[in-house]
């Protein structure tokens, strides 16, 4: 396989070790049922992973409240066809936005 397919996405994983640290395959596969445990149920432990705890943090571009192109999410996809139902636009004006993850590039001085 190409070596992305195996790439760590830093924002994805920024408080990770390793992908699996959340109690599941990428695929969805929990780990106590993962590999040769599908052959042998009766073996399988519980599923550690607790309903209702949190997710580890994960940094993506629409954590501001809008997406790239500067549609807020209160109008995104099918909302914007049923005006109905969009709710207030949860961006407070002027508002700062977040720092990014690892710095600017231009933090050096040059």
């Amino acid at each position: 396989a190409p070596p992305f397919f195996f790439e760590k996405p830093v924002k994805s994983y920024c408080e990770l070790t390793f992908g699996n640290e959340v109690g599941y395959l990428p695929d969805g596969t929990p780990m106590n049922t993962a590999g040769n445990m599908q052959n042998h149920p009766n073996m399988a432990g519980p599923d550690l992973h607790v309903a209702g705890s949190p997710l580890p943090k994960a940094v993506f571009v629409n954590e501001i409240g809008y997406l790239p192109d500067g549609t807020p999410l209160n109008k995104a996809g099918n909302l914007l066809n049923h005006p109905e139902t969009i709710q207030a636009d949860p961006h407070t004006p002027g508002a700062p936005l977040p720092p990014p993850l690892k710095g600017y590039h231009n933090e050096i001085g040059y």
